[in-house]
C-alpha cells in the first residue's frame, strides 16, 4: 500500500483548445488545493491554447495522440498510464473522453469514476446514447454544469439520480472591471462567439438594423470568427448598417471589449452554460439572451437582463430598445449581474464545489 498522499485525480479531456469546457477544466486544475489533491491530465488528441497556464501552475499533463475518430488502442494506452499514476479518482470531460476514459478506468481498477457532461447533446444517435447508458452503471458521479443537463442525462441514460449533480461554471470576476454606466450619445451592443449557425449572429444584426430604422443611436461589435463571417458581413451591408457593425475577429482581450460595451447579446439556438454570459455579468453589463437551456438559469429575467424567444429578431430588438432608452436600467441590471456573478458563479465557488464532490466520494 502506498503512503497516504493527497487524493490523486486523473483528468482526461480531448484537447486543450481555446473553448469553454477546456478553459473551465484548466481553471479548476490550476486552483485545486494541492495539499489535498494531486492532479494529472491526459489530453486524448492534442494540446493547445491552455497548455501555457498548466505549465505555469506546474500541472503535469500528457498528450496521448489518439488517431482518428475510433482508436481502440487508445483505451489500453490510457489504462497503462492510469496503472502508472494510480489515481484515486478518474474525472473525464465530454463524450469522447467520457467513453475512452471510463472504459480504461474500469480496466485499470480506478476506485472512483466521474464523468462531466457539458451540454444537452441532442445530436447523439443511438450508438452514443447506448455508450452513455452502459457506462453510467460503472460511474459514481455524472456532473453537469446546469440543471437542464442533469435532466437530459437522467432521461437519456436512466442513471440513478443520486449519481447526478450540478456544478455551474465559474468566472474569475477579478479579471473584469464592473461597468460604470453613464449617459452616452451612442449605446454599444456586443456579442462574442463563433460565427456559426448555432450562435444566430444574424438575429443580432437584424435587431440592430431595426433599432437604426427607429433612429436609435446604437452600434454593434461582433467578436469571433467562423464559416459565416462573409455571409454575416453581407447581411450587415444589405441591412444598411455596415458602418455601425464592427467585425473584430477573435479577441485576446475579452475584458477590454466588454468594458467598452454597454450591453451583451447572446442569441443562440442552443448552449450548455455559456461562459461568455458569466463574463458579461462580471463586467457589470446587462445581458439579453435567448431563453434556452443554461442561459435561462444564469440570467434573471427583468433583474440582470432579459430573456427572449429563440429565432425572434423582433423580440430581441424590443429588449435592446428598452435598454437603449434607459441608462438607469442598464446600470441597475449591470450591478445585479455583477453581484450574481460574484455570489453564485465565482471561480472560487466552482472549485469549492468540485473539491467537496471529491471529498464526499472519497469518504462516502
Amino acid at each position: 500500500m502506498r503512503p497516504k498522499l493527497p487524493t490523486r485525480i486523473q483528468y482526461i479531456i480531448a484537447t486543450l483548445d481555446r473553448a469553454g469546457a477546456e478553459g473551465q477544466l484548466t481553471a479548476l486544475l490550476t486552483r485545486l488545493d494541492r495539499s489535498r489533491f494531486e492532479p494529472h491530465l491526459i489530453c486524448l488528441t492534442r494540446g493547445g491554447h491552455h497548455e501555457a497556464a498548466l505549465k505555469a501552475a506546474q500541472i503535469p499533463y500528457e498528450i496521448l495522440g489518439k488517431s482518428g475518430k475510433a482508436d481502440p488502442l487508445a483505451v489500453f494506452r490510457l489504462r497503462k498510464l492510469m496503472k502508472s499514476f494510480k489515481p484515486d479518482i478518474l474525472h473525464t470531460w465530454m463524450f469522447t473522453s467520457n467513453a475512452y476514459g471510463r472504459v480504461a478506468g474500469i480496466l485499470a481498477g480506478v476506485p472512483i469514476r466521474i464523468a462531466a457532461e457539458r451540454a444537452v447533446d441532442s445530436w447523439k444517435t443511438w450508438p452514443y446514447k447506448f455508450t452513455d447508458r452502459l457506462l453510467a452503471h460503472w460511474t459514481h458521479s455524472i456532473v453537469g454544469n446546469c440543471e437542464a443537463i442533469r435532466e437530459f442525462v437522467a432521461k437519456e441514460t436512466g442513471a440513478d439520480r443520486n449519481k447526478l449533480s450540478v456544478i455551474p461554471n465559474g468566472v474569475d470576476v477579478s479579471l473584469f472591471e464592473p461597468k460604470d454606466h453613464i449617459e452616452a450619445e451612442e449605446v454599444c451592443f456586443c456579442t462574442i462567439g463563433r460565427l456559426a449557425p448555432q450562435k444566430r449572429i444574424d438575429l443580432f444584426i437584424k435587431a440592430l438594423s431595426s433599432l437604426k430604422k427607429q433612429n436609435k443611436n446604437v452600434s454593434g461589435v461582433i467578436a469571433g470568427d467562423g464559416p459565416l463571417r462573409n455571409e454575416l458581413q453581407e447581411l450587415a451591408s444589405e441591412e444598411g448598417i455596415a458602418d455601425q457593425v464592427e467585425f473584430i475577429g477573435t479577441t485576446e482581450d475579452v475584458p477590454g471589449l466588454l468594458a467598452q460595451s454597454d450591453t451583451f447579446i447572446l442569441a443562440s439556438d442552443w448552449e450548455g452554460m455559456p461562459n461568455v454570459v458569466l463574463e458579461a455579468m462580471a463586467s457589470g453589463l446587462p445581458v439579453i439572451g435567448t431563453a434556452i437551456d443554461g442561459t435561462k438559469e444564469i440570467i434573471k429575467d427583468g433583474e440582470t437582463g432579459f430573456l427572449v424567444p429563440t429565432d425572434d429578431a423582433d423580440a430581441l430588438a424590443a429588449a435592446m430598445s428598452e435598454l437603449t432608452d434607459s441608462v438607469e436600467l442598464r446600470s441597475r441590471m449591470g450591478k445585479a449581474g455583477r453581484l450574481r456573478a460574484e455570489s453564485e458563479y465565482s471561480m472560487e465557488k466552482m472549485v469549492e464545489r468540485y473539491e467537496s464532490l471529491y471529498t464526499d466520494l472519497m469518504t462516502g
